[in-house]
């Protein structure tokens, strides 16, 4: 019986911690995905990476992977990388 309560409360935690996660991605500053998300479809790619960099250090792990996505795609500057390792 105490292991259906513990594996119960995992169950639920678990989801809960699922649905705080869609609400703390989902403020205003998830504008900032959605607009990178634009820029990059216009391919400016640069000013999109900027975005993503910006909010994959808040934190938000569809920032982060898109920003490796760019990055593992080769679609940069080279004078990107230099302002942004100059920072």
């Amino acid at each position: 019986m105490q292991n259906d309560t513990y594996f119960a409360f995992l169950n639920i935690f678990h989801m809960l911690l699922q649905l705080y996660k869609n609400v703390a991605e989902r403020g205003r500053w998830a504008s900032r995905l959605m607009e990178a998300h634009d820029l990059y479809r216009q391919g400016r790619v640069n000013e999109a990476l900027l975005l993503y960099t910006i909010t994959a250090e808040l934190g938000y792990e569809v920032a982060q992977t898109n920003v490796a996505y760019i990055l593992d795609q080769g679609r940069i500057l080279i004078d990107f990388i230099i302002l942004i390792i100059s920072s």
